[in-house]
C-alpha cells in the first residue's frame, strides 16, 4: 500500500509557512469532510457543474498538502464532469475518494500528533 502523503511536499510547505503551518493544516483537515460531502451530494444530484467545482476544490488543497493520490482521484472526477461524458463509475470513484480522504486525515493527524 502506498502512503497517502508526499512528506517532502509537506515539509516544503511547512518551511514556507513557518508558524502558520499548523493553522493552515488545521483548516485543511477541518474542510476535508465537508468537501467530500459536497462531492457526494453533487454526484447524487447528478450536477456536473457542482461536482466539478467540489472535486476541483478538494484537488487543489490536497495537492498543496502532498495528498497527491487524493488530488489525482479528484482530478479524474473533475475531468469526467466536462462535456457530455456520462459519469460512468462515478459512485465507485466517490467511494475511493472517501477512503483516500480518511487515509489522508489519519496520516496528517499522525504527523501533527505522533503517538
Amino acid at each position: 500500500m502506498t502512503t497517502p502523503l508526499d512528506v517532502k511536499s509537506i515539509q516544503s510547505l511547512q518551511k514556507e509557512l513557518g508558524e502558520d503551518f499548523a493553522l493552515v493544516l488545521g483548516v485543511y483537515l477541518e474542510k476535508i469532510p465537508s468537501r467530500v460531502q459536497a462531492i457526494a451530494h453533487a454526484l447524487q444530484e447528478e450536477d456536473k457543474t457542482k461536482l466539478g467545482q467540489a472535486a476541483h476544490a478538494l484537488k487543489g488543497s490536497s495537492r498543496q498538502f502532498g495528498a497527491n493520490h487524493l488530488a489525482d482521484l479528484c482530478h479524474e472526477l473533475e475531468t469526467r464532469c466536462k462535456g457530455d461524458t456520462p459519469l460512468a463509475d462515478g459512485h465507485h470513484l466517490m467511494q475511493t475518494i472517501e477512503q483516500e480522504a480518511k487515509a489522508v486525515e489519519k496520516a496528517m493527524n499522525q504527523l501533527i500528533q505522533p503517538d
